[in-house]
C-alpha cells in the first residue's frame, strides 16, 4: 500500500454500507486492507481511500454481496477494526421500515434512540468483567446536526430524529408485532443497528446514522407484505441521494468535528484503542512480522508452540521461551532451530526487551507466574491461537482440520508442495522428518497449518482453503455436547471465501451433510466407500506399501448438467490404514486444485514418509518392533490398530495405552471398551490428566475389567476369543516403570509392541529401544 496516499495514523472517518450502500467506487485511491481482530475478520475488507482530501474507511456491514445475515454479521470485528485502523466517526447506513405514517419510504431518518429486541448477539467486547457503558444518547449529536443542515440544503425529505427498534431477522415482522412496536414508540425498524452503536460507543467513536425508509412494514392493513425486493427496489432507487448526502458532509466533518472532543461518545483525539481492550484473555495486537524482533514463548515445548516457534525462527526473529524440565519429542527440533529455552518458570525469566509475548492456553494467570506478570506487565501479548491466526491471515492461509488425521494431512500436502516448487510454509503439530522439524518457511504466500479445534482455536483463522478431514465428537471438557463440537466445524467452514475452496471427505456422513450447505466456496469431495468427486478403488497393501487407483468425476464439456468419469491412474503410499489412503486423496485433490501437475503429485506422495508420533517404529527390542503412536480416540486407536494388523498380519500384538484426560476416558468410555478386539495382549495405564481438570470421573482399572467383561462375553457368544480368533489378555499397570519391567519380562523375537497415547507414554518405548 502507497502510504504517500493513504495515511493509516489520520484516517479519521469510516462508511458502515448497509443494504445496497457499500460501493466502495465513492472513494478515490482506494486500497483494500485485510485487517485480523481477536474477534475474528471483518465482514469484508476495509477499503481505505479519500474523500475530498479527507482519509476514509468503507466497510460493507453485510460482506461483499450481502453474505451476512443480520445475527451472523461480525459487528464486534467490523467496530474494533475500524478503531484499531484510527476511524473516530463512523457514518452508517441501514435500510429500515417505517412504523409511522409521516415516514414515507424514500425519506432519511436521521436517529437519536434504539430500542433492542434483538436476541443472539454479542452486544459488548468486555466479556471477563462488567462495564457498565453509558448509553442515554447513543448516536452522536454533533454527527447528527451536521447530517440534517446538510439534507436541509440538498432539499431532501428527511426527519430530524427517530426511535429505530433492532429486531434479529432474517424474517420481516408480523403484523401483531409491527403494531407492537409501533404502540412502544419506534419510528422505525431495521436489523442491523444492534450492537452496532452499541460497539462503536464502548470503544468511544461517535456514531451517527442515515436511515432510509424503504416500506411501511406491516402495521398498514392494506399494505402488502414486506420482501427483500420491495426493500432493494427502493434502496436503489434513493441511492444516489445518500451518497450525495455522504460526499457533502465528509469534509463538513473533518473541519467542524475532527480535531473536537465529543463528551456524549466519549471521543478524545489522542485516545488509543487500550482505553477499551477486551479481558486479558483476549489482549490482541496486529501480528506485524517484519516489525517484530524478539518473542518469548511460554511453555515452548508443546507441539503447536513448537512449530510456531521454528516458524518464527524461520522469520528472522530471536525466539526464546520457557516450559518445565521434562523431555518431550519437541526437545530436539527446539534445540536444532539455536532457541534459547528455560527449563523452570519464572517471574525472571521473560526478557525486558522482548517485542512481544505468546502463551499456551495450558497455562494461566492462576496456575502460571509468567502469564501472571505478563499479562500485567507492558510487553504486548497474545495466546498461541491469537499468535496463529495472526500469522495465518496474513497469508494464503489453507487450513488442515477435523477430529483425526490432521498432523499427517498437514506434513503430507506440506511435502508434495515444496517438493513441487511451490514454496508454501507449513505448520504441523509433530517433528517431521522431511522437514527437520516441524515447519518450513518458505518464500511464497501458502501458509499451511494443522488447525486443532480444541477450545475452539478455529475462531481466530481466516482460511482462504480448507481440508476437513472427519468430524467425532472429542473434548468433553470444553465442548459439552456433539452438537457443540460440530457447529464449530460448521462456522468455520462459513468462514471460507465464495473464491476459496473446501475439500471434504465424504465417507464421514455428518460432512456429507454440512459441506455444501455451509461453504460459500467450491466443495471438492473424496471418498472410498461414498459418491465423491475423487473416490479411491481397487485398493491393495503389499510389501508395506498401499497402492490404490483414484477416478475423479468431470463436467462434461458439451453438457454442463451431465459429468463423466475419468481415472487419474494409480498411485502408491508409505503409510499403512485405509485413513491413509482417505488421507491421501485429500493431499491429491487439494494439488489438483492448486494445479500441481499429476506426475509430481504422484512421486512426491508415494514418498512422503509420516511424522513423529503417528505409528512411528521406533526399533526394536529383543527382535520385536517397537512402534509409538499418538491415538487417544477410540477412531483413532482402531485406525492404528487396523492398519498395524495390515503391515504386520498376525505376528503377536502388544498394546500399551495410556489414556489421555479423564473428561475424555469418561465420555467415550464404551467407545474405549470396544477398540482393542484386534490386540493380542494389551496393558492399560494410568490416565495422562490434563493440567485443565480435575481428576476422577473415570479410571484405567475400571476401563481394563470393562474389557475383561466384554471379551469373556464374547468368548461365551462365538466360542472363541473376539475377532479373528484372538484370545486377549488384558491387564492394568499403574506406572511408566512398572510398564517397562512388564514388557522386557513378556517380549519376545517378533513380537510387535505398540505404545498407544498422547500423553508421555512414548518414553517407555525410548527406554526398550536403547536396551
Amino acid at each position: 500500500m502507497n502510504n504517500n496516499l493513504i495515511n493509516m495514523n489520520k484516517i479519521k472517518i469510516a462508511i458502515i454500507g448497509g443494504s445496497g450502500l457499500d460501493d466502495p467506487g465513492i472513494l478515490k485511491n482506494a486500497k483494500k486492507v485485510n485487517l485480523a481482530t481477536p474477534f475474528g475478520a471483518t465482514a469484508a475488507p476495509l477499503i481505505c481511500g479519500q474523500i475530498d482530501g479527507v482519509d476514509m474507511v468503507v466497510l460493507a456491514r453485510h460482506g461483499i454481496n450481502h453474505t451476512f445475515m443480520p445475527t451472523k454479521v461480525p459487528y464486534r470485528a467490523n467496530i474494533w477494526a475500524l478503531k484499531e485502523i484510527g476511524c473516530t466517526h463512523i457514518i452508517a447506513t441501514t435500510a429500515c421500515g417505517s412504523l409511522q405514517e409521516k415516514i414515507k419510504p424514500r425519506d432519511l431518518i436521521f436517529l437519536d434512540q434504539f430500542i433492542d429486541f434483538t436476541k443472539h448477539r454479542n452486544l459488548t467486547f468486555f466479556e471477563d468483567k462488567v462495564v457498565h457503558t453509558a448509553m442515554a444518547d447513543p448516536f452522536c449529536p454533533d454527527l447528527r446536526e451536521i447530517l440534517i443542515k446538510t439534507a436541509e440544503e440538498l432539499k431532501f425529505a428527511h426527519h430530524k430524529q427517530g426511535t429505530i427498534i433492532t429486531i434479529e431477522g432474517p424474517r420481516f415482522s408480523t403484523r401483531a408485532e409491527s403494531r407492537f412496536f409501533k404502540q412502544m414508540g419506534a419510528d422505525v425498524i431495521n436489523m442491523s443497528t444492534v450492537p452496532e452503536v452499541i460497539l462503536a460507543r464502548e470503544v468511544g467513536i461517535c456514531y451517527g446514522s442515515v436511515a432510509m425508509a424503504t416500506d411501511y412494514d406491516a402495521w398498514r392493513k392494506d399494505e402488502k407484505a414486506v420482501t427483500w425486493g420491495m426493500v432493494m427496489q427502493v434502496m436503489k432507487d434513493n441511492t444516489n441521494n445518500v451518497v450525495k448526502l455522504l460526499l457533502n458532509i465528509i469534509p463538513k466533518i473533518a473541519l467542524e468535528l475532527a480535531d473536537e472532543e465529543c463528551e456524549n461518545c466519549g471521543y478524545i483525539r489522542s485516545e488509543k484503542i487500550t482505553n477499551c481492550k477486551p479481558p486479558p484473555n483476549r489482549f490482541y495486537i496486529y501480528m506485524d512480522l517484519n516489525k517484530i524482533k524478539k518473542i518469548y514463548l511460554i511453555g515452548i515445548k508443546g507441539v503447536g508452540m513448537t512449530m510456531l516457534a521454528q516458524y518464527l525462527v524461520g522469520q528472522n526473529i530471536d525466539v526464546s521461551g520457557s516450559d518445565g524440565p521434562e523431555k518431550y519429542m519437541t526437545d530436539a527440533v527446539l534445540k536444532k532451530c539455536g532457541i534459547k529455552i528455560i527449563e523452570k518458570f519464572d517471574a525472571k525469566n521473560i526478557p525486558h526487551d522482548a517485542d512481544l509475548i505468546i502463551y499456551s492456553t495450558a497455562y494461566n494467570a492462576e496456575t502460571n507466574v509468567e502469564v501472571a506478570v505478563a499479562l500485567a506487565g507492558k510487553i504486548k501479548i497474545m495466546t498461541y491461537a491469537q499468535a496463529l491466526g495472526e500469522t495465518f491471515n496474513q497469508k494464503y492461509g489453507i487450513a488442515v482440520v477435523g477430529s483425526h488425521g490432521k498432523t499427517t494431512t498437514t506434513a503430507w500436502l506440506g511435502y508434495v508442495m515444496k517438493m513441487s516448487g511451490l514454496g508454501p510454509s507449513v505448520m504441523a503439530g509433530a517433528p517431521v522428518p522431511q522437514f527437520d522439524g516441524c515447519s518450513i518457511s518458505g518464500q511464497a504466500d501458502y501458509l499451511v497449518i494443522e488447525a486443532d479445534e480444541y477450545q475452539n482455536k478455529l475462531q481466530y483463522y481466516q482460511p482462504k482453503a480448507v481440508l476437513l478431514n472427519n468430524i467425532d465428537y472429542d473434548h468433553p471438557d470444553f465442548f459439552p455436547t456433539a452438537t457443540d463440537y460440530e457447529n464449530t466445524y460448521i462456522e468455520f467452514i462459513k468462514k471460507i471465501p465464495a473464491k476459496g475452496f473446501l475439500v471434504a471427505n465424504f465417507d464421514d456422513s455428518l460432512i456429507r451433510k454440512i459441506a455444501q450447505v455451509n461453504c460459500r466456496g467450491k466443495v471438492i469431495t473424496y471418498a472410498i466407500d461414498e459418491t465423491a468427486d475423487y473416490v479411491a478403488f481397487d485398493l491393495k497393501a503389499n510389501n508395506g506399501k498401499q497402492y490404490f487407483k483414484v477416478k475423479l468425476e468431470v463436467e462434461d464439456e458439451l453438457d454442463e448438467e451431465e459429468t463423466r468419469v475419468e481415472e487419474l491412474g494409480g498411485f502408491s503410499i508409505q503409510l499403512a490404514g485405509r485413513h491413509n489412503i482417505l488421507n491421501a486423496l485429500a493431499v491429491i485433490a487439494t494439488a489438483i486444485e492448486l494445479n500441481i501437475e499429476l506426475f509430481k503429485i504422484r512421486k512426491y506422495l508415494a514418498e512422503f514418509t509420516g511424522t513423529a508420533r503417528r505409528m512411528q517404529a521406533l526399533g526394536e527390542f529383543r527382535g520385536a518392533t517397537v512402534i509409538d503412536d499418538y491415538a487417544h480416540h477410540p477412531t483413532e486407536i482402531k485406525a492404528t490398530v487396523s492398519a498395524v494388523r495390515q503391515k504386520y498380519g498376525s505376528r503377536k500384538l502388544m498394546v500399551a495405552f495410556q489414556p489421555h484426560t479423564f473428561s475424555r476416558t469418561k465420555a467415550l468410555f464404551n467407545d474405549f471398551v470396544k477398540s482393542f478386539a484386534q490386540v493380542d495382549e494389551l496393558i492399560i495405564l494410568d490416565i495422562y490428566g490434563s493440567a485443565r481438570e480435575k481428576p476422577g470421573g473415570a479410571h484405567s482399572r475400571d476401563l481394563a475389567e470393562k474389557i475383561r467383561i466384554r471379551n469373556q462375553e464374547s468368548l461365551r457368544r462365538q466360542g472363541f476369543g473376539g475377532q479373528a480368533g484372538i484370545r486377549q489378555t488384558v491387564k492394568y499397570i499403574s506406572t511408566l516403570a512398572e510398564c517397562e519391567r512388564y514388557l522386557r519380562d513378556r517380549v519376545e523375537r517378533n513380537d510387535v509392541v505398540v505404545l498407544m497415547g498422547a500423553g508421555d507414554i512414548f518414553r517407555v518405548g525410548e527406554n526398550l529401544v536403547k536396551g
